[in-house]
């Protein structure tokens, strides 16, 4: 996995979506002035149960 290196982003977007129906979520974080995706997880801010 590539290190996350953020010198250059100066805002930031963050969604969670579903990757299957049900519980499994994933989170994104996108520099939101360029669009490139900076960092996937999977997992929600609300804890995966």
């Amino acid at each position: 996995m590539a290190e996350f290196v953020a010198d250059d982003v100066r805002r930031q977007e963050m969604d969670e979506f579903a990757l299957h129906k049900g519980q499994c979520y994933a989170t994104v974080v996108m520099n939101a002035q360029r669009m490139p995706v900076l960092w996937v997880v999977e997992g929600n801010s609300r804890g995966d149960s």
